[in-house]
């Protein structure tokens, strides 16, 4: 015998005499042969972690019993949308004793195991001897389902408590789309998706290990699946590769890796590259030389694609797509029992805020409350517009309610019903900020990147947070960093303290957004070899004013938080702006939100949601603004500049708004200011022209009756009755002269009369407008450019 074979699976009243050559019943121990356990509805059986004590003669007796019961298993005719092949158990133990002796000779091909030279007199310490087991799953490959084994290892931290080598480098959220970002900003990049075979098996062993399969004794060569420190040589391992192919690893998170040509992300035996060309076919070839590796074709032009952490990357005329596998929510659906969904426009209501009374579910719901949170915190990164609600059912898994429940099966409805949402990272360029709305071709962006090749990248950090909002009166922190323009990470999280203000509760969000900025700019500078520069935007002007003040003030509970994040304000590491709360994305994340507000922040973000939401919302602050520029020019034209200074005072969120809008984003809305002006005066010419108009059609009139008598009395007429009919229709030409010009004279006194409180106003206004400008314009000047000033800070 090669190798032990596991038996048929045996229900538990049946005798296993037969395993043993014996009809007496074996010991408890040996009764556990095979173990099944359930991965998503599927059972896998898995061979016993004992099962190398067994004599040899057991092995003999077994395949003996297996080589006459074999029978030719055929399932080539299913397709993969059939499903694996239904076996019975015995079936499915014969499949299973084929892949194992499979995988066992495939490792000793790969010389990851050696069969010990003389078992006999080898004597292996149980602290050298791996407890193995095999792991089965079905497989399809080349068009037909395949039964897979593989040999993994055992080991637990509570055998060695006090090991300390076994933390590995790996990546997060917060880092997943560098290169993707790094890919739309940069003229020339491809990017190329990659996975390694084996990647384990790849690993030599630091120390002597054994394995005891079928009765027989193999060294370990290489790391096995399981082992406590693979994950962390194979780190130590690949990283050294990627250095000799010029990449250098990030300090602060090691699974990042870049030069000014190429940047790369590793998940364990994934990987994502991105870069030129030829850098990105270096790295490729190098770790061609060395490992099996399976490598995407590059993507460069709309139309292609590749995947990656089960995500679809799609290249298109707007950008690069990044879609989520669908499977995730179908698995929350499943859970959830939602056969019928019903067409949810929030992903939760009010009710979530407040205090949980409601009775805990059940043993067995609960278990799917729990199981459906598990696959929302994966989908939670790609979704800004669910991560509250995620997040605060997310802390009810300890003690799942009905109440929670109800807001569950609303949370997946409506993930439901928009599965369809993907996140479009636009064509950009280093510099570029979320705010920028212009429509740029890619030509144009082309030319921008080459333009801007030198200038650092804009990382934009938008936090936000409510001010005791929940039933527990501890605030939430929301927030979303972009990077040249477009979202590289986006979170919600509960704050560590009960503020006390609304202006601490935004501080302590900002703090630790500043972190995550500070850390994905980090990354950036080492992915792409390039500067970086760092605004943090806030919709509070009470805590920007504390972030460049020196000191704690009044919030001395505070002073660790605030003292660090002014230190960076005040190195000009950061820097503070303010941001409309119109348009503040971070806003998603601190309370539940109507429909039309989380479809207009999510457009603005990049997703593909319903409705026309921004320009609404645009033309709502463009008009806010404007309205309340009229006031502030209406003020100080009247020489009342304290009473201006006052109003800017009173409504200086709002006013900040307005220097946005006034001064930075819209430079023409002055010139609109203008133009509404010029558009005023000329209705009122075209008044005074109508009375023009009608003044000359009245004098027209006159005229006529004048040429009327003068042609009366140049000619002599001869006829009486004729004379007197002429007369006649010449009095009833003049009276009917005389009616209409009467007429028109009292028309022309009741529009003067009407409009006459219309003109003496802007008489007024333009007495003013030219005492104003005669005498006080230096006052505009200085106004204007304190504005200014203040909008660019």
């Amino acid at each position: 015998m090669d190798t032990s074979a596991p038996a048929p699976k045996r229900s538990q009243q049946e005798p296993s005499g037969e395993l043993g050559g014996s009809s007496e019943e074996p010991s408890s121990k040996h009764q556990r042969l095979i173990q099944s356990v359930q991965v998503d509805g599927d059972v896998l059986y898995t061979l016993d972690e004992d099962w190398g004590d067994y004599p040899g003669d057991h092995d003999e007796h077994l395949e003996a019993q297996w080589e006459e019961s074999d029978e030719d298993l055929d399932w080539s005719d299913l397709k993969e949308s059939d499903g694996p092949p239904e076996l019975s158990g015995e079936q499915l133990a014969a499949v299973d004793h084929d892949a194992e002796l499979e995988e066992v000779t495939r490792l000793v091909s790969m010389g990851v195991l050696k069969e010990a030279v003389d078992p006999s007199q080898l004597v292996v310490d149980d602290a050298k001897l791996l407890r193995t087991r095999f792991v089965h799953d079905w497989r399809y490959r080349d068009k037909v389902w395949k039964r897979r084994a593989r040999l993994v290892c055992k080991q637990l931290r509570i055998w060695n408590p006090n090991r300390s080598d076994v933390y590995a480098p790996s990546t997060n959220p917060a880092v997943s789309r560098v290169v993707p970002l790094l890919f739309t900003s940069k003229p020339g990049w491809v990017m190329r998706a990659l996975d390694i075979k084996d990647a384990f098996l790849c690993v030599p062993q630091r120390e002597e290990l054994y394995v005891t399969l079928g009765g027989r004794t193999y060294q370990v060569l290489y790391c096995l699946p399981g082992q406590q420190a693979a994950s962390a040589w194979w780190g130590e391992q690949l990283a050294g590769d990627l250095k000799s192919a010029g990449l250098a690893v990030d300090v602060a998170c090691p699974a990042v890796l870049g030069q000014e040509s190429a940047g790369a992300t590793v998940h364990v035996d994934d990987g994502l590259l991105g870069g030129l060309p030829h850098s990105v076919d270096a790295v490729v070839e190098v770790l061609e030389k060395r490992y099996k590796v399976q490598v995407s074709d590059p993507v460069s032009k709309p139309g292609d694609s590749l995947k990656f952490l089960k995500k679809d990357l799609t290249v298109t005329r707007d950008g690069l797509v990044i879609r989520l596998d669908e499977k995730y929510l179908n698995k929350v659906c499943e859970h959830l029992n939602i056969t019928n969904p019903r067409h949810r426009r929030v992903p939760c209501t009010q009710d979530i805020l407040g205090k949980d009374d409601s009775p805990e579910l059940p043993v067995a719901q609960a278990s799917l409350f729990r199981a459906a949170i598990g696959s929302l915190l994966y989908i939670s990164p790609e979704r800004p517009d669910a991560q509250f609600a995620i997040g605060a059912l997310a802390r009810c898994m300890s003690r799942p309610t009905k109440k929670a429940w109800d807001q569950l099966r609303t949370l997946g409805e409506y993930l439901w019903h928009t599965r369809h949402y993907e996140l479009t990272l636009k064509w950009t360029f280093p510099g570029r900020s979320m705010l920028d709305e212009r429509q740029m071709s890619a030509a144009e962006v082309a030319q921008k990147q080459v333009e801007s090749a030198n200038e650092p990248m804009l990382i934009e950090v938008l936090t936000d947070s409510d001010w005791a909002g929940a039933a527990d009166r501890i605030s939430t922190s929301s927030c979303h960093v972009f990077v040249n323009g477009n979202l590289a990470y986006s979170f919600v999280r509960k704050q560590g303290c009960i503020s006390l203000s609304s202006c601490e509760a935004e501080l302590v969000s900002a703090v630790s957004g500043t972190a995550e900025g500070l850390y994905i700019a980090h990354v950036i500078r080492t992915a792409g070899a390039c500067t970086t520069k760092i605004i943090l935007r806030l919709d509070s002007s009470s805590a920007r004013a504390l972030l460049y003040k020196q000191g704690v003030s009044r919030i001395r509970h505070l002073a660790t938080k605030l003292l660090w994040i002014q230190t960076f304000t005040r190195r000009k590491i950061i820097e503070a702006a303010a941001i409309p709360t119109a348009y503040n994305t971070s806003d998603l994340g601190t309370k539940p939100l109507t429909s039309k507000r989380i479809s207009m922040l999510m457009q603005r973000i990049g997703y593909n949601a319903e409705g026309n939401h921004v320009q609404a919302v645009r033309s709502n602050a463009h008009m806010k603004a404007l309205k309340k520029a009229i006031a502030a020019i209406v003020v100080l034209t009247m020489n009342a500049e304290a009473d201006a200074l006052s109003l800017m005072q009173d409504t200086s969120h709002d006013m900040d708004e307005f220097y946005i809008f006034f001064f930075t984003s819209h430079p023409y809305m002055f010139i609109g200011f203008l133009a509404a002006v010029v558009i005023v005066v000329s209705l009122v010419m075209c008044n005074i022209w109508a009375l023009v108009v009608q003044t000359t059609d009245h004098m027209e009139i006159y005229i006529v009756q004048n040429q009327m008598e003068d042609h009366m009395e140049s000619h002599n007429i001869q006829n009486h009755i004729e004379d007197q009919i002429i007369q006649n229709h010449i009095e009833d030409q003049i009276m009917q002269s005389h009616i209409e010009d009467h007429i028109m004279q009292s028309h022309m006194e009741d529009h003067i009369e009407y409009h006459k409180e219309d003109y003496v106003i802007l008489m007024v206004f333009i007495d003013f407008l030219v005492h104003y400008v005669e005498i006080n314009l230096w006052r505009w000047m200085i106004g204007l450019t304190f504005a200014f000033v203040r909008a660019q800070v």
